[in-house]
């Protein structure tokens, strides 16, 4: 079994070193679904760690329809990512009828390619609702689709999960994510047979208050949750 952190700073990286997770998806922002991570987080994990980085392709939050602006913004955010150390990146891109946008796609695979790094469709494949869009991802060459089975949550899109593992695990990865817990691991794995599961196993850390003064919370890796995967699986 494959464990893959999905985190936004180096502490993130050590503990999940530390707990024998060799693969985690870097971000910033999880709290709106994760964006891509600052370059200087992305070296000093490279740096200080030997974990594998896949790190977030993804410029701003909302729809996963972009303008060709955006699209030519990301490949220059892509070259600087995997030049500085990221190990593949995560990626996914649709059309207005939430279709794969394949040429996009194939722009973004490409670069990786050339950088002899890795390409994960993430999880805009869960915004909509044909499985078979996935024979378009290994049509491409990709190399793992991070999703949820097209719900919510990988535990409610657990039957779509057990699908696609079933039909197409043979072609492509399938990475089970969303709503991953230490509680419902075991049983996701269980029963979709697939063999890589994604999650955060954080928890939140509010930030300092005062005269109504605050700013928001961010997400940090769990000690406990961590080591509680661990003991289930990489221990």
């Amino acid at each position: 079994m494959i464990i893959e952190l999905c985190g936004q700073s180096l502490h993130d990286a050590i503990l999940a070193e530390q707990n024998g997770i060799e693969r985690m998806e870097l971000n910033s922002a999880l709290e709106l679904g994760g964006l891509s991570p600052y370059i200087e987080v992305l070296r000093q994990i490279k740096e200080q760690t030997n974990i594998k980085v896949i790190a977030m392709l993804r410029i701003r939050a909302g729809s996963f329809i972009y303008t060709e602006n955006e699209l030519r913004q990301m490949e220059k955010l892509a070259e600087r990512l995997l030049t500085n150390g990221a190990d593949g990146l995560a990626f996914g891109a649709l059309h207005q009828d939430l279709s794969i946008q394949v040429s996009a796609t194939r722009r973004i695979l490409e670069l990786c390619r050339a950088h002899e790094a890795e390409f994960v469709f993430h999880r805009a494949f869960d915004t909509q609702n044909h499985p078979q869009e996935i024979e378009k991802l290994i049509e491409l060459g990709v190399d793992r689709l991070l999703t949820s089975g097209m719900k919510k949550t990988a535990w409610e899109g657990r039957d779509n999960l057990r699908y696609l593992q079933s039909y197409y695990g043979k072609h492509i990865q399938i990475l089970a994510g969303s709503g991953v817990n230490p509680v419902n691991i075991a049983h996701i794995a269980e029963y979709t047979g697939v063999e890589q599961l994604h999650g955060s196993f954080s928890k939140e850390i509010l930030s300092h208050s005062h005269n109504e003064v605050h700013f928001g919370s961010y997400l940090e890796a769990d000690a406990d949750k961590l080591q509680r995967v661990a003991q289930l699986y990489l221990k």
